[in-house]
């Protein structure tokens, strides 16, 4: 993240291995309240997808810990579902990283238009 020259660290910004989380703040969720809904992305390649994810902080209002099930008996194919649905939730969750990141550097006036071209 430190590499990203459009990064700059900041009160809603804490940095994490290997990515950073991003805390939306309340003027941001006031003035952008589709933070908070849920968006479709376009399909890339899964190396592309996760340096692209990777670039921008993560949303915590999308946190999602799929439950455990090491102690819970089900069936393979449930495990299969449970897997599948965790994986469509974590992408899900990393949508919206871009637009976040790009509305919380306007409303901070962290970016101009040189950086912005």
């Amino acid at each position: 993240m430190a590499s990203n020259p459009l990064f700059q660290a900041g009160p809603n910004v804490t940095i994490r291995a290997p990515g950073s989380d991003f805390i939306p703040s309340e003027p941001m969720l006031e003035q952008c309240p589709y933070i908070q809904e849920d968006f479709f992305k376009r399909p890339l390649p899964e190396a592309d997808r996760r340096r692209f994810l990777f670039e921008c902080p993560k949303n915590s209002l999308r946190n999602y810990d799929h439950p455990k099930l090491n102690k819970v008996r089900l069936s393979s194919t449930a495990k299969q579902h449970d897997t599948q649905l965790y994986n469509i939730q974590y992408r899900l969750s990393g949508i919206t990283r871009p637009l976040d990141w790009y509305t919380y550097q306007l409303l901070h006036g962290n970016w101009d238009l040189p950086t912005l071209q």
